[in-house]
């Protein structure tokens, strides 16, 4: 894609992309052995980089303005190097700006296109997800109103919310539980769908696999931590997840900053909730 303005006889090029985000996906062992996984900005990028000279054809945008300094400060420090800089003012929720949900007791499936969901993460994530529309519209969580479809504040708040999970199988299992809520307009997507797209709340759900699949390319996590502006929440098992490369970092971080990781076995939706309260 990058060789095509060159065909129209451009004499400057600028190109814009994170290369710490998502790279092109090769499945062939020819393609990844002629690293066909790493892309032309990439390579690119790397070479400019390794020039001694003062005045280098590549720069780094430093400031960053979508999220909270809370979200931003891992993927910062771990794929950045703490380059990044948070510029602007944020607008602040009532809640912590990040929550983990260890999950601990529960096992996945595979759906019939052998892609792994969790029916009971997706429950739980979903009834958490109803509670936060209720919560960030104005309306009292705890009398369990029922979403009403036509409501035009309730709409805009679903939109405002953003679920991602690495399996298509999970992607598919989250919406038939919405479903049952009545929440259509929460965006609910793949890493991939993600890349380029930000919401003031993302929730996370990570399916425990015996597989690591995409849970350890370190790419995806860094596109799944930053696209939250105000709360970002992870659900799944934190003992499972330590094992992939960045997951350990992450949740070890989180401990020491003490962003609260709720370790409670308890399925009690409410209190879940209630724990994200800043006191």
């Amino acid at each position: 894609d990058l060789l095509i303005p060159f065909r129209f006889g451009c004499t400057r090029l600028i190109l814009v992309g994170d290369p710490q985000q998502l790279s092109p996906c090769v499945l062939s062992d020819a393609g990844k052995m002629s690293n066909l996984s790493q892309s032309l900005h990439f390579r690119l990028d790397k070479i400019f980089n390794s020039i001694s000279c003062e005045s280098k054809p590549s720069i780094m945008l430093r400031v960053q303005y979508r999220m909270l300094p809370e979200i931003a400060l891992f993927p910062n420090e771990y794929f950045y190097n703490g380059k990044l800089t948070n510029g602007g003012t944020h607008q602040r929720y009532p809640l912590k700006p990040l929550f983990y949900f260890n999950i601990e007791t529960l096992s996945h499936k595979y759906d019939v296109y052998k892609s792994v969901y969790n029916t009971t993460e997706a429950k739980i994530l979903s009834q958490f997800c109803r509670l936060i529309i209720l919560h960030l519209s104005g309306n009292n969580y705890e009398t369990w109103k029922a979403i009403r479809s036509d409501d035009e504040i309730i709409i805009k708040t679903q939109q405002r919310i953003g679920i991602i999970t690495p399996y298509n199988g999970q992607v598919r299992e989250i919406q038939k539980q919405l479903k049952t809520l009545n929440i259509y307009h929460t965006e609910i997507g793949s890493v991939d769908s993600f890349q380029g797209k930000e919401k003031d709340v993302i929730l996370i759900s990570t399916v425990r696999c015996k597989n690591a699949g995409f849970l350890n390319i370190e790419n995806r996590l860094n596109v799944m931590l930053t696209r939250a502006k105000y709360g970002q929440y992870i659900f799944g098992n934190l003992t499972h997840l330590k094992q992939y490369n960045g997951w350990k970092e992450l949740i070890d971080s989180g401990t020491q900053q003490t962003l609260n990781i709720d370790n409670t076995m308890s399925f009690d939706i409410v209190k879940m909730f209630r724990s994200l309260f800043i006191s």
